[in-house]
C-alpha cells in the first residue's frame, strides 16, 4: 500500500470544515471533503464537485451543475439536496465563509427558508446573488464550503466524506486517512499520516526513515546537504500566510500599544536567510492588494513612559523566537518596555485567544484563498472570528466596496485603505510572511503540484508516487 507521511508542528484535530480553528484542520479537511469547486495550481477555482455552471446575464443568479458520478463515501450519491443543506448550515453556525458570502440573498437574515441558494433540480443548484461579486468562485472553492453529509437538523453524520480519503485512525501521535474512492491516478497515496515534528528525529536517518516531506526550516545547513545528496527534490510554492502581533488594549494602554508598535512595524527587514518576507500590511505579500513599503504614522512616543512588562505568546517554533528576541531587547533598552516571549502548545494559545486571556501573541494567519478579502474579513465588525480588537464601521463599509470591485486598481486602492485604518488602531502589527513554502520531498515521490497556498490548498490525490 502506498502511503504519504507528512509531519506538522501540529495535528488536524477538528475533522468539520464548517467549524475548524487551525490550519492543520484545514489540511486534512481538504482531502476528506471537498467543495463546489476547488484551487487549481494557478490559484483559479476549477471544478470539483460541480461539473458545469450557467451564469445570468447581470450576473446575479449562478446555477451549478452536480456531477452524477460524485458520491459520499458511504456510497449515496451528492445531491443537490446536500449543497442546500451544507450552505444552511454554513450560515446557521455563522462560520467564517458565511461572513464573506454576506451578498448572497437572504444571508443576512435568520430564517434559513429565505436564503437564496436551491435546489432547481435533483443535480442542479441555484445562487442568487444581490449584486455580481469577482470572488464568488473563489470563496465557495475553499474547504470552509465543503459539501458534507447533514441529516434534516442539519447535524453532521459522523464518519461519512465527500472527498476521496476518510478518517481512519487519529490519537495523540498521529492522524491516518485512508483512500476510499477512485481518483485519475493510480498512484497517488492509498494512506496519508500526519506526524508531529517532534516525533520524526532530528538527525537525517530518523527523518527520512519516518517521513516523505521536510520543511526546510526543520533543518540547519548540514541536514540541508544531506537531503540534497540523498535524492530529496526541494520544491518551492507561494505561501500565502502572514504572521504579526495582536495586542490586547484592555491589557496594554495606547501609549505603551504605539511605542510597540513603532519598534516593530517595518523593522524587520533582514530576514531573507530565514525564508521569510517583511509584511508592512493585513494581506500576504504575494496576494494582490498586499502593502509592497510600510506606511507613516506619526511617532507616539513620550518622554515620560512608564516602564511596562509585557508577555508576547507564541507556539513552540524557535525561528520566530530567534526573529523576535533582538527587537525585544532594543524595545528594553530605550524604552523600558520588556516583552518575554512565551512559547505555548497550539491548542492552549488558541484556547487564550478565544478567552482574550493574553497581552500580546503572535498570530500566523493563513489566508482562506487568493485574494485580499480573504484576509480582511476577519477584521469585519461582529464577526465572531474577528479577534484583533478592531471594531471599524467604516472598515465594514470598505469590505462591502471590495466584494463589488470589479476592476484591479479600485481593489488594490480598497485593500490598501482597510489595511491603513486597521494599523491605525494600534492594536495589530504586521511582521512577516513565509517567503515560500519550501520543502523537501522524498525519493518516492514522483510529482508534487505546485500551489500558491502549498499544503493549504493541495489536494493530496494529485501527488504522484514513485511505481
Amino acid at each position: 500500500m502506498s502511503v504519504l507521511r507528512i509531519p506538522l508542528k501540529g495535528l488536524p484535530s477538528n475533522f468539520d470544515p464548517h467549524n475548524m480553528s487551525d490550519t492543520y484542520s484545514m489540511i486534512a479537511n481538504l482531502q476528506l471533503h471537498r467543495s463546489l469547486l476547488r484551487f487549481s495550481s494557478s490559484s483559479d477555482a476549477t471544478f470539483d464537485i460541480a461539473k458545469d455552471f450557467k451564469t445570468s446575464k447581470n450576473g446575479t443568479e449562478i446555477l451549478f451543475l452536480l456531477d452524477e458520478k460524485r458520491k459520499f463515501s458511504d456510497g449515496t450519491s451528492i445531491t443537490a439536496d446536500d449543497v442546500v443543506k451544507s450552505f444552511q448550515r454554513i450560515f446557521k453556525d455563522k462560520t467564517t465563509i458565511a461572513a464573506d458570502l454576506s451578498y448572497i440573498v437572504g444571508a443576512e437574515e435568520n430564517d434559513l427558508s429565505v436564503l437564496q441558494i436551491k435546489a432547481h433540480s435533483t443535480n442542479s443548484v441555484l445562487f442568487k446573488l444581490r449584486h455580481p461579486c469577482s470572488l464568488f468562485f473563489k470563496q465557495i472553492a475553499t474547504v470552509d464550503a465543503s459539501i458534507l453529509k447533514l441529516d434534516e437538523n442539519l447535524n453532521l453524520i459522523p464518519n461519512v466524506f465527500s472527498g476521496p480519503y476518510q478518517l481512519q485512525s487519529f490519537n495523540e501521535c498521529e492522524v491516518v486517512l485512508q483512500r476510499v474512492q477512485a481518483v485519475a491516478l493510480s498512484n497517488a497515496p492509498q494512506k496519508i499520516v500526519f506526524l508531529k515534528n517532534e516525533d520524526v528525529g532530528h538527525s537525517f536517518d530518523s527523518i527520512s526513515r519516518n517521513v516523505d516531506r521536510v520543511d526546510e526550516s526543520f533543518l540547519d545547513s548540514q541536514l540541508l546537504e544531506e537531503f540534497k545528496q540523498a535524492g530529496w527534490k526541494d520544491k518551492g510554492t507561494g505561501s500565502a500566510n502572514i504572521f504579526g502581533l495582536s495586542m490586547n488594549p484592555s491589557r496594554i494602554p495606547f501609549l505603551h500599544r504605539s511605542i510597540i508598535f513603532e519598534y516593530f512595524y517595518g523593522k524587520l527587514v533582514n530576514l531573507s536567510e530565514h525564508n521569510l518576507l517583511s509584511a508592512y500590511g493585513v494581506v500576504p505579500p504575494v496576494v494582490e492588494g498586499a502593502l509592497q513599503k510600510p506606511l507613516y504614522f506619526p511617532a507616539e512616543t513620550s518622554k515620560n513612559n512608564v516602564p511596562g512588562t509585557y508577555k508576547i505568546l507564541c507556539t513552540k517554533d524557535s525561528l520566530y523566537s530567534q526573529v523576535l528576541a533582538p527587537v525585544c531587547k532594543k524595545l528594553l533598552d530605550e524604552q523600558q518596555i520588556n516583552l518575554i516571549l512565551e512559547e505555548k502548545e497550539i491548542r492552549d494559545l488558541i484556547q487564550l485567544s478565544q478567552n482574550e486571556d493574553f497581552d500580546i501573541r503572535l498570530v500566523p494567519k493563513v489566508i482562506d484563498y487568493p485574494d485580499a478579502y480573504g484576509m480582511l474579513s476577519y477584521f469585519r465588525s461582529g464577526f465572531e472570528a474577528n479577534r484583533f480588537f478592531v471594531n471599524n464601521r467604516k472598515i465594514d463599509g470598505l469590505l462591502d466596496d471590495l466584494l463589488k470591485a470589479s476592476d484591479t486598481e479600485r481593489h488594490v486602492l480598497i485593500s490598501a485603505e482597510i489595511q491603513k485604518i486597521i494599523l491605525e488602531e494600534k492594536v495589530f502589527i504586521p511582521l512577516f510572511a513565509r517567503g515560500k513554502n519550501a520543502a523537501f520531498w522524498s525519493p518516492r515521490i514522483k510529482v508534487i503540484p505546485d500551489h500558491q497556498m502549498g499544503l493549504f490548498s493541495l489536494p493530496f490525490e494529485m501527488i504522484e508516487l514513485e511505481s
